[in-house]
């Protein structure tokens, strides 16, 4: 909350604990509300405690949405961010198909191991270096012994480029959505402290 306080935008990670304060009291609110609703008699010695705590449905019910449990920005986090990964899905699936053409097909005889593989974020494959003239592309790494070349296909690179400019946006998305919801969270940061502390009475 002191980080609210002074505009700075919370974490992933920082955002699912104040998530796991808000979406708590409600449900502790709800719990009391219900037991005396059920009762018929009200229950002064909680009451002093639970009736303190603030509610925040639309703030509980947005974060919650957006952050999983771990501080994961979740796809539902924002449209834009839904659909830049399932751009990302698509664009890696393209690939991985690619790929396996050259591991199944002619050009397996001219690898060190038919898989497909990453050197320096880029999808590669395992190229014996005595047929490194049989691929075009780019060279990324090679092994050890130098036996072994990783190569990323002429025919590839295209959509690795587009792989890296769409995860480059993901991240430019999951920042936006993070200082977003800071800025939401930021007017209702004494409401959230009491709240916490009331329910770490």
């Amino acid at each position: 909350m002191k980080r609210l306080r002074i505009d700075a935008a919370l974490s992933g990670t920082e955002l699912a604990q104040v998530g796991r304060v808000l979406f708590t009291t409600g449900q502790i609110r709800s719990f009391f509300e219900n037991l005396v609703a059920d009762r018929g008699e009200a229950l002064p010695a909680l009451a002093v405690y639970y009736n303190k705590l603030v509610l925040l449905p639309e703030l509980t019910r947005r974060v919650n949405v957006a952050i999983d449990g771990d501080g994961r920005l979740n796809d539902e986090a924002s449209s834009e961010l839904h659909r830049i990964r399932q751009a990302i899905t698509g664009t890696e699936n393209a690939i991985r198909q690619k790929m396996q053409d050259y591991t199944r097909g002619k050009t397996a005889q001219y690898l060190s191991d038919p898989i497909v593989t990453i050197r320096n974020e880029r999808y590669v494959l395992p190229v014996k270096a005595t047929y490194r003239q049989k691929f075009g592309g780019v060279v990324h790494d090679q092994s050890q012994t130098g036996q072994t070349l990783y190569i990323e296909p002429a025919d590839v690179v295209d959509m690795n480029n587009r792989l890296r400019e769409y995860y480059l946006k993901e991240r430019q998305e999951e920042e936006r959505v993070l200082i977003e919801l800071s800025a939401k969270l930021a007017p209702e940061a004494d409401n959230i402290e009491n709240n916490a502390q009331v329910l770490d009475i």
